[in-house]
């Protein structure tokens, strides 16, 4: 059976993914003929249970900030004033999951613009869609100085902010899930983005993630004890210049801010599950 050969068809994207994910083993071939994938049957599973593992990845226990929301409300209009930028109907959305398209401000020639990205900072050279061989919707805050990292360009020379009114945080269990809000205030992301080119089309496509930070300890513990999402002061008119001015490689002044704490009191409510947003218990403040 193992040295028979199959011919299936599916969905060039999946292709592309199998493709992509493969694992490589001797003798093992593949060819892609009007849309079907001849392959060997050992080749299927092993592709496959490489993509699932990477989807178990990418949605496990350690990932943080896994959902946000972005509503059109006084205090994301208080966002937009202070930071001198414009969201419009589109950018707005009640539930953005990882490797959506989400809306982030960064800054060109001098102004600061709000641009689309996917959210999923590694993507694929040839479709220019999420890797998901590496959770990549955040980076870690331990890996931005890592010369090898994805992150450590972008970390010196496109940092970025990604607005939010809410996000939502997973303990691990399957079953605990918090939505996290600013008290009267919207949520400044500290993020970083890079750019790419579709060589078919001259566009260009933008990634992005959310710098992630070591847990805040121990209001965090019941929330998710591995991390927490990096939220800058947007009020901060000094630091903000700093964070969005990409000729700016002092990343040394951005130490502090890796460090967990709240900003901002943060309204914390049990919900039922990610994506619903239910509120299923009180809800109940951690204070600065």
């Amino acid at each position: 059976m193992i040295n028979q050969w199959l011919t299936v068809t599916c969905p060039l994207d999946l292709h592309l993914k199998l493709l992509n994910l493969s694992v490589p083993i001797n003798g093992l071939r593949y060819s892609i003929t009007n849309c079907k994938l001849r392959v060997s049957p050992i080749f299927i599973l092993s592709a496959l249970a490489t993509f699932l593992y990477s989807l178990l990845k990418a949605n496990g226990e350690k990932t943080v900030c896994g959902r946000f929301n972005v509503i059109d409300s006084p205090e994301i209009q208080w966002l937009c004033e202070t930071l001198g930028i414009n969201l419009t109907a589109r950018h707005t959305s009640r539930d953005i999951a990882p490797g959506a398209k989400i809306a982030f401000v960064h800054e060109v020639g001098g102004e600061r613009v709000v641009s689309d990205a996917i959210w999923w900072l590694l993507l694929d050279h040839q479709t220019l869609k999420p890797n998901y061989k590496y959770a990549s919707f955040n980076s870690r805050s331990d890996k931005l100085n890592s010369k090898h990292g994805i992150a450590y360009i972008p970390y010196r020379q496109s940092r970025c902010i990604i607005p939010a009114s809410a996000f939502v945080e997973g303990l691990g269990d399957k079953k605990t899930y918090h939505m996290i809000e600013l008290e009267g205030s919207a949520i400044a992301f500290g993020g970083l983005y890079k750019q790419h080119l579709n060589r078919e089309t001259g566009e260009i496509v933008f990634s992005a993630s959310i710098i992630t930070l070591p847990p805040l300890t121990p209001q965090w513990n019941e929330i998710h004890s591995k991390s927490m999402p990096l939220m800058l002061d947007f009020e901060d008119t000094a630091l903000i210049a700093q964070w969005l001015d990409p000729g700016n490689d002092d990343v040394d002044a951005f130490e502090h801010l890796l460090e967990p704490r709240v900003c901002k009191p943060m309204l914390v409510t049990r919900i039922d599950k990610p994506g619903k947003w239910n509120p299923i218990a009180d809800s109940f403040m951690i204070m600065k």
